[in-house]
């Protein structure tokens, strides 16, 4: 009779098992280990980037929405940001859905200077264990966004986006998070 581990329950021969039923042991072990991945696999979804929002002066901000994959998150996503580059500049976020999201950097120095924003979205799924956190979504898309970009996942999606032009300013910029590339394709929703 086959014994099997304390942790996971797998499966292992004992030493009176014939060595003849090996085919079986390692069948059976294998199926364990195989279900134990199908069980533990995908407990979220997650995507990340790095976009320049552009040359800032100091003391003033710019924007730049982002488009996710699609399909790619089925809830908000919880999205952190971090500035990146040769200052000490600030970052964050708004209007984040299931579609994007849009990266504001602020440049609090005196000089200018071209800012990049690292960006992660994660997404818990059902089963993923205790703490998940649930995002209110935005209000209302602004605009939606469609990327050209030939051989893109995102090619041809038309993708909704927040944006508020009162602090993200008049003109809609955008790239898709997927291939990052310029997204010149706006509409206002």
């Amino acid at each position: 009779m086959p014994l099997s581990t304390p942790t996971y329950a797998f499966p292992y021969p004992a030493g009176t098992d014939r060595v003849m039923d090996g085919d079986n042991a390692i069948g059976a072990l294998a199926l364990a280990i195989e279900n134990l991945l199908i069980a533990n696999q995908f407990q979220h979804r997650q995507q990340s980037g790095r976009v320049s929002v552009g040359s800032v002066a100091g003391n003033a901000g710019a924007s730049m929405a982002v488009t996710f994959a699609a399909g790619r998150f089925t809830q908000t996503p919880i999205v952190t940001t971090a500035a990146v580059g040769a200052g000490y500049g600030a970052s964050g976020h708004a209007g984040a859905s299931t579609t994007g999201v849009t990266i504001r950097g602020y440049n609090p120095q005196g000089s200018g200077w071209t800012i990049s924003v690292d960006w992660h979205a994660i997404q818990a799924l059902a089963g993923s264990g205790p703490g998940g956190l649930t995002i209110e979504p935005m209000a209302a898309a602004a605009y939606v966004v469609t990327c050209h970009t030939e051989g893109c996942e995102n090619a041809g999606v038309p993708m909704p986006v927040a944006w508020d032009a009162d602090i993200d300013g008049p003109e809609v910029r955008a790239v898709c998070g997927v291939c990052g590339e310029p997204i010149t394709d706006t509409a206002a929703a």
